[in-house]
C-alpha cells in the first residue's frame, strides 16, 4: 500500500484491488518502452521463436498489455522495480534460496 496526499493535508493509503480477469495475469518476454512530453508508454509482449529463421530476421511479439504513465510517477516505478530486482537477486541469485 502507498500513501498519497490530498490537498497537501490529509494522507490516504491507496489499496490495489486486481479485478478476477487480471488475477490470472499475462506472460511476458518482451518490453518496449516509449514516451513523449506528457507520457510513457510500456509495451509488454509475448515473442514466441520461430520454426525458423524469417529472411529479414524480423520476428514479431504479440503485445499483452499496453501501460501508460504520467512522468510524475516513472521515478517511483522505476525505485520500486530496482527494489524488486536488488530482492530478487539476493534471494534467488546469492544463495539465498538454498540455505
Amino acid at each position: 500500500m502507498t500513501s498519497k496526499k490530498v490537498n497537501d493535508k490529509t494522507e490516504l493509503k491507496v489499496g490495489l484491488e486486481v479485478s478476477t480477469e487480471l488475477q490470472e495475469g499475462r506472460y511476458s518476454n518482451y518490453a518496449y518502452i516509449g514516451h513523449s512530453e506528457d507520457e510513457f508508454h510500456i509495451y509488454f509482449g509475448q515473442a514466441t521463436p520461430p520454426s525458423k529463421i524469417p529472411t529479414d530476421k524480423t520476428i514479431f511479439a504479440q503485445a499483452v498489455a499496453h501501460i501508460i504513465v504520467p512522468p510524475k510517477v516513472m521515478p517511483k516505478v522505476i525505485k520500486a522495480l530496482s527494489e524488486n530486482y536488488e530482492k530478487y537477486k539476493k534471494r534467488y541469485l546469492e544463495g539465498e534460496h538454498l540455505t
